[in-house]
Formats: C-alpha cells, structure tokens, sequence
C-alpha cells in the first residue's frame, strides 16, 4: 500500500506542473516523507491541522528552492570589508566588483524530493499555535490563515525549517505593545524590522531567515520575504506581490500586503508606509501575488500540456491582483490571426533592448483577451511631475510562442493609455530629421537635483577668508543634469576661486576653473571647515560625474573651491549637478534603433556635441538609442513635435 501511495504522488506531481520525465523533480529519496507526513495528518485529531497537512500535500508538487544568481553570502562579506565604521559603503567600488559574483547557472530544486516530514509537520503545529493565539484570528476567515500565514515557505529561498520559531523568538515581545488591529500590529513591527537596501543586490539570492538576521540587506525581494517570515512568525496573514516590470524604468519591484479582515489588502515596502499604505512609484503594468496553493483555474494551468507557458506563469502560483492597488487598468483585445495556433498569447514591456513579459490573455471568438492591463501611474499621482517628457500610457508587445516554442511578437507594439491603444507601426515612406539629447528619461529626482543647485554662486579671491570675494557667476535657472560651461566675464586674476550655496547644504557632482586655453587651473581643493572631514568632498572634482559630493545638513553658505597655485585669470566654469549621465556625450558612440519586428539599425554617430542628429527616420515609430560606448539605462521614445517622449 505504502509503495502505491507514492507512485500515485509521483504521477500526480508530473501530471500537476507538466514535467517531461521525472529526473526534473530528483525523485529519489524522499517521498518516505510524503507518505509520514500524510500520516501525521490522519492521526491528529484536530481538524485544523488534519486541513493544514492537506493543504500541504496539495500544493507542495511546483515548491522549489532556487540557486544561481549572485552569490549573495561572498558578495555580502565583501561589503562587510569595504564598509567603514559610518556605514558607508564605496558604490563603485563594489559595483565594479559585483560581476565577479554573478552566478554562472541557475539551479531548481524542487521540495518534493527533499523535505523533512517531521520538520514540517513541527513547523504546522507551531503555525497552528501562533495562529490560535492571536487577538486577530477570530476576524479572519480560515482560508487566511492556510494561504498566508501557514505555509512553510513564502518564495524561492531555501528550506529552512526553523524561520518561524526563530522569528517568533527574536520579535514576539513586541505584541506586549500593540492591541488586536492587525494593522497597527504591522505597522508596528513594520518600523521595528532594520534592513538596508542595496540595488546591487536586486538579482541575489533569496536567503534563509537567521542569514538576514545576520546580514539584514539586499534587494526589494529579500525585504519582502524577511519581513513576511518575521510577521507570519507572529501570526500576521502577510502576502508578497510583485510588479514584474515597471512601465517606464527597466526594473520591477517586490513589496509586502497586510490582508485585512475584511479581504482587501494594504502594500507596504519600507517603515513609515502604514497604516496608509506604500505609493507604487512608477507606472504599473500589473501587480501579481505569489500563493502557496496552485491556482488550477488559471488559463494558464488549463493549457500547460497543450503548449509552452511563459514564465513567470508556468509554475501557476501567482494571482493577478492589480485591481487591488488602486492602478488604472483596461482591457484590450488583440486579433489572433492564423499565424500560430496558440490558446495564450502575452503582452511584454520594453526592458533596454528586450521585451519582458508581463501579461498574458486567452483565445476568445479568435482574439486574446488580456484583462485588467495597467496603463500608467496609481490614480492621483500627477504625470507632469514624475519627470520631463514622460509619455501618457505604457508600452506593450503582443507576444506568442511560435512553432518552434520561440516567442514572437503578433503584432505592432502599442502605446496604452486613458485614450486607448495606438498602435506603433513606422512609416516608411513618411521620416522625418530627429534632434536627439538623451537615452533616457530624466525623471524627477533627477531634475530635483539640479533644481536645488539653483542660486548657487561662482567666486574669486585673493584672501583666504574670501573677504574680497567677487561673484563670477550666479546660476540662475535649473541647469542640465550634465556638464555645462559658464562664460566669466572678468579680467581679473585671483588666487582662489570657490561655488557657494547661500541655502542648506551642498550637492555636487563636478566643477572646475578653466583658464583662456579651456583647460583646467592647477591648484588645491579647499572648503568651508565642516566639510573638512567630509570624504565624498573629493568626488567634485574627480572628473566623473557619476561620484558626487553631499552634504545635505541645514548649514548655509556651505562652500567648496580651489587654491590656485598661483593668481589666475578665470575665463569660464565647468559645473555638473548630481546626474544620471545620461545625456548625449562628446566622444561616446551611439547607436539609433526603431522597432519593425526587431530593432533596426538607423546607424551609428560618434556624438561631437551634446546633440545627435538622425535624418531619415520613420515616423511613427517606436525609436531606442544605446550608447555603445557605456552605460546600461536606456529606453524607448517616440519623436513626437521635435521632442523625444520616454516611454
């Protein structure tokens, strides 16, 4: 009997998630376990937990543990010996270091052929414990507490049996300050959880429990899953939902939800965010939610053996829960044509050159049907003021698999916004001249940069204390986030020279002193004696404009300047507020694509000023320019009233 209950349990989990041959679950050892733990589940007498084994069982066949990107414990300790006693850490430094902690391969390892039983089963008991003695359990229905606080693993990471009682331990003393609100209860613990967010750390590996305890640090997604074990380890039904790509920005980002009683849910991703909940930051194609139980009803799951599934929806354990954030969504229908006979089809966004996919839609009277698609920024945030140029809508790409499980696009890319869908297909027989500045959106943090380095002031001395001091110049509009030459117009020689903020604090990437030959004049840095023991002072004048300098304390007429090494004629200033370096480069190598199924090539220019000029180009098109010389952040346009429109 006990033999036929395990193959039974294999030929389930095959058939369940569509694996070619059981190699792809290592199924060798382990079901022993599956079988002890069925039995846990028929001897207990409590229906909660005889239900909570089931559950388990049921959903246990796609959970798996993967390896494989950066090598989060060697790069950690690397950044353990870069830190100094501040706190700070060496961005570039460790930036330049990061490749070498990449890892080569990803590995999957599926729990079926792995787990404890005894371990899980003293894990549910414990789940049970917690769960029966909140103050909250009574408000939520029981289904919460299976989905959201049960399960013995949230994600990814690997399998650590002990997360729940070794959270529990570390923070149950802070119930002894909270009621029964489940959200003031998060809230709480919320701003009591310390991690420090790293962006070079977006892409490493999820980490057990005691090693975020130990080094509480890393990407959105190792936040989210160390706060959720630590609030489900106090009973707290914590979720963790996911925008796989924004719709503007080459990233996405990972957060946490608090379901509330009444089943409506509120995001939260640093302290301070509740109990009103996180703003969702950039434009949004869709929020899903990654579930432990396998959603059976998805398309997706209906189709897994008649065709390819597209990641992330092929292991069929993430819910679409857009309508939840408050996201302005539509629906759109897109014609299937006779191309390829597939049931799904996918909506990808622009991610630099490639497409990520984000969405899928089913076959229906012979178009995909693709529901709740977001189409820009949470209703209430203000497009005019997330940057310059940001287009109205997102970006999509009809996707399917092909013949050969290769996916393609279907369709012309296409522009969703409040108005609709337009669809971007070139013309070719109408182009146009484009004047091109940037490859990438400058958005409002960067713009906020160089508008708070407005009425900052140039000036001469001859006297250490600058009590002759002359203004050279005044910088009277917000500046170009890139380096900009300021014509002085004096004839006098001085033996120092400074920038000065008559305002609170000082922000700088670069600046310098040029004599009538345009170069630089020799000398040594000086400052205002606060700054003196400031260390990012140096990077003012380190002739690259991705180090700056930041000392943003309320402290007036903070200065910076050079001691000349002998009295100088200044014939203009060079000046570089804290930048993304994104512009148009003298010297760099670009290279301008358009979009007709692939991208094509419109030719490559070596910049010989800060503009690019690109005859010839279709009209109506959607236009990427990569800097081939440099540089990552890139984005698509369009050329629209002779200015580029991000998207």
């Amino acid at each position: 009997m006990k033999n036929y209950s395990i193959q039974l349990f294999i030929i389930l989990v095959l058939g369940l998630v569509g694996c070619k041959s059981s190699n792809d679950y290592l199924l060798c050892d382990s079901y022993e376990n599956i079988v002890r733990l069925e039995q846990f589940g028929r001897q207990t007498k409590d229906p909660l937990l005889k239900k909570a084994v089931q559950y388990t069982l049921n959903n246990i066949a796609n959970k798996r543990t993967v390896y494989g990107n950066i090598e989060t414990e060697l790069l950690s300790s690397f950044i353990d010996s870069v830190e100094d006693i501040q706190g700070h850490t060496p961005y570039v430094r460790i930036n330049n270091c990061k490749n070498q902690y990449i890892g080569k391969t990803k590995t999957i390892i599926p729990d079926v052929g792995v787990i404890n039983a005894d371990s899980i089963w003293k894990d549910i008991v414990l789940a049970r414990t917690i769960w029966n003695n909140t103050l909250w359990k009574e408000q939520y229905d029981e289904d919460v507490f299976y989905e959201y606080v049960l399960p013995y693993r949230m994600s990814v990471e690997p399998i650590d049996y002990k997360w729940r009682e070794s959270a529990h331990f570390d923070y149950v003393t802070l119930l002894d300050n909270v009621k029964n609100e489940p959200i003031k209860v998060c809230e709480f613990i919320n701003d009591n959880i310390t991690y420090l967010h790293y962006d070079l750390l977006r892409a490493a590996d999820l980490q057990t429990y005691n090693e975020y305890k130990h080094s509480p640090r890393g990407g959105c997604e190792g936040r989210s899953l160390y706060t959720a074990m630590i609030m489900r380890s106090l009973g707290l039904p914590i979720a963790i939902d996911e925008v796989p790509i924004w719709g503007c920005i080459n990233n996405g980002h990972t957060f946490n939800s608090l379901i509330l009683p009444q089943g409506n849910c509120i995001g939260f991703s640093n302290p301070k965010d509740l109990p009103k909940g996180g703003t969702l930051a950039w434009k949004c194609t869709k929020v899903y939610r990654r579930q432990f139980s396998i959603t059976k009803d998805l398309p997706t799951y209906k189709y897994r053996h008649k065709e390819p599934i597209a990641a992330p929806f092929d292991y069929y354990d993430i819910v679409d829960v857009t309508t939840s954030y408050d996201v302005p969504v539509r629906n759109i229908e897109i014609k299937s044509g006779n191309l390829y006979k597939r049931h799904i089809a996918y909506l990808a966004v622009p991610k630099r050159d490639q497409w990520d996919i984000v969405a899928y839609g089913e076959k229906k009277m012979g178009n995909y049907v693709f529901k709740d698609v977001g189409y820009g920024y949470q209703n209430g945030v203000k497009l005019e003021e997330q940057g310059e140029y940001i287009g109205n809508g997102i970006v999509y790409l009809p996707m399917c698999f092909d013949d050969k499980s290769h996916l393609t696009p279907i369709d012309y890319p296409f522009i969703l916004s409040n108005k609709g869908a337009h669809f971007l297909k070139p013309d070719i027989t109408n182009c146009c001249e484009v004047v091109l500045t940037r490859k990438y959106p400058r958005f409002a943090r960067i713009v906020n940069f160089a508008e708070k380095t407005e009425r900052y002031i140039f000036e001469g001395a001859n006297k250490p204390d600058f009590s002759d001091a002359e203004v050279l110049y005044i910088i009277t509009t917000t500046p170009l986030s890139r380096e900009q030459k300021y014509k002085v117009n004096s004839t006098k020689k001085y033996k120092y020279a400074r920038i000065r903020n008559i305002h609170g604090g000082l922000m700088i990437a670069e600046f310098s002193f040029c004599g009538n030959n345009g170069k630089n004049l020799n000398g040594h840095m000086i400052c205002h004696k606060i700054l003196k023991n400031d260390p990012t002072i140096a990077n003012a004048m380190d002739d690259n404009v991705l180090t700056f300098m930041n000392f943003n304390e309320n402290v007036y007429n903070l200065w910076l300047g050079v001691e000349f090494n002998s009295p100088q004629q200044i014939d203009s200033i060079v000046f570089c507020p804290r930048t993304d370096d994104n512009d148009i480069k003298p010297g760099d190598i670009y290279e301008l694509f358009y979009w007709d199924n692939e991208w094509i090539s419109l030719g490559t220019q070596i910049a010989d000023n800060y503009k690019l000029n690109y005859p010839n180009v279709p009209s109506n098109a959607l236009l990427l320019l990569c800097n081939l010389s440099r540089g990552k952040e890139e984005r698509p346009f369009t050329y629209e009233n002779g200015q580029q429109i991000w998207w």
